[in-house]
C-alpha cells in the first residue's frame, strides 16, 4: 500500500478538527486519530473518504503503512509527544506538531541529526504565535548587517474558548514560570513576574513573559542575545475581541529599532491554516531533500505563512505599543 494518507492524532480536539477540516478541504487524504471511537466516526461520515484509528495516542507503537506525514495535536508536548516523535524516527515518517512550549519545541528540534539520518522532515512551532512570529521577524532583520541585540515578541489571541488541552498546557506554563534570554543564557522566574502592559488593538492589555516557543523561534532567527516572549494574560482571554495580534520588535547596539505587527482572526483557525499549507509543501518535497528537525519559517520561508492565512501587517512604533514594562525581564 503506498503511503499518502496524512495522520491526524487528537483529530476530534478544538484544533483537531479545524486542522482536519482544511486538509480534507484540499484534497489530502485523512487517518483520524484519537480515543473516542464515536466522535471518530462522526467526523469520518463528515470528511468523506477519511479513516479512522482510534486508540491510545502516548503509545503509538507501529504507525499504518499508509501513512506520509504525522500531524501531531496532542497536548502537552513536553509530556506527550516524544513516544509519537520516536515512532516517526525508527520508522522514517515525516511529522509535523503544533507545540507552542518551549521545552516542547527544544526537544523536538535536538532531534536534527536523528531526523536527517532517517531522510525525513520534523517540524515543530507549526502555529499562529510562534510561525507568524517568525515570519514577521524575517522580514524586519532582512538586509541588516548584524544580529539585533534584543528581540520581544507579544502574542494576543482572539476570545475563545480554551480547550482541555490547551488549558492543561496553560497549567504547565505556570508551572514552569516566566522564561526569556539574557546576554545568550536562559533565565527564569516564578510565573507572573515581568507583567507588562501594552497598546495592541486599540486597547491596553497584560501581557506575561511565557515558556513558550517564541524564545526558541526568535533565537533561532535573530540570532539576538536577548530574547522575551510575552504572552496575554490568561485572564484577559475571555474578553481579547475578535482579532489575534502577534507583535514584534528588534534593538540594534547602534540604537536602531523596528517593531511589526500582524492583525488576524480567530487563532485556531490561523493555526490550522499554517498547519495544511506546511503538511501541503512537506508532501510535495523531497523529504529527504527537506530532512532535519525545523520550524516552518525556518524550511520554507515566511511565505509559508503568508500564503495560509490571510492578515494584515504593518510596521508599529515600538514606544506606541510597550505602555509600561515589567522589571524582571529589563
Amino acid at each position: 500500500m503506498s503511503a499518502d494518507h496524512v495522520l491526524l492524532l487528537g483529530a476530534t480536539g478544538v484544533s483537531g478538527r479545524n486542522i482536519a477540516r482544511r486538509l480534507h478541504d484540499h484534497g489530502l487524504a485523512l487517518t483520524l486519530a484519537a480515543r473516542d471511537r464515536t466522535r471518530l466516526d462522526e467526523m469520518a461520515d463528515a470528511l468523506a473518504g477519511s479513516r479512522v484509528l482510534a486508540g491510545d495516542l502516548l503509545d503509538p507503537g507501529t504507525l499504518p503503512d499508509s501513512v506520509a506525514l504525522v500531524v501531531n495535536t496532542v497536548g502537552p508536548f513536553s509530556t506527550h509527544a516524544q513516544p509519537i516523535r520516536q515512532a516517526c524516527l525508527e520508522q522514517s515518517v515525516p511529522y509535523l506538531e503544533i507545540a507552542n512550549e518551549h521545552d516542547a519545541v527544544q526537544q523536538s528540534l535536538s532531534l536534527d541529526s536523528h531526523a536527517r539520518q532517517r531522510h525525513i522532515p520534523m517540524l515543530t512551532a507549526v502555529g499562529m504565535g510562534p510561525t507568524v512570529a517568525e515570519a514577521l521577524l524575517a522580514e524586519i532583520i532582512a538586509g541588516a548587517s548584524q544580529p539585533p541585540a534584543d528581540v520581544r515578541l507579544i502574542t494576543a489571541p482572539a476570545g475563545e474558548v480554551l480547550s482541555p488541552g490547551l488549558q492543561a498546557t496553560f497549567a504547565g506554563a505556570m508551572a514552569r514560570g516566566a522564561i526569556w534570554l539574557e546576554d545568550g543564557e536562559l533565565r527564569t522566574a516564578p510565573f507572573g513576574s515581568g507583567m507588562a502592559e501594552v497598546h495592541l488593538g486599540g486597547r491596553n492589555r497584560p501581557v506575561l513573559p511565557a515558556p513558550t516557543a517564541d524564545v526558541v523561534v526568535a533565537q533561532r532567527m535573530t540570532n539576538a542575545r536577548n530574547v522575551t516572549g510575552f504572552f496575554a494574560a490568561p485572564g484577559d482571554l475571555a474578553d481579547a475581541g475578535d482579532d489575534s495580534y502577534v507583535y514584534v520588535e528588534a534593538r540594534w547596539p547602534d540604537g536602531r529599532q523596528r517593531g511589526r505587527q500582524a492583525r488576524m482572526g480567530n487563532g485556531n483557525e490561523v493555526s490550522a491554516a499554517i498547519v495544511t499549507e506546511t503538511a501541503i509543501r512537506i508532501l510535495a518535497a523531497d523529504r529527504a531533500a527537506i530532512a532535519g528537525a525545523w520550524t516552518p519559517v525556518g524550511l520554507f520561508g515566511p511565505t509559508v505563512v503568508f500564503d495560509a492565512a490571510s492578515m494584515e501587517d504593518s510596521d508599529v512604533a515600538p514606544e506606541q505599543v510597550w505602555v509600561k514594562t515589567g522589571e524582571a525581564v529589563e
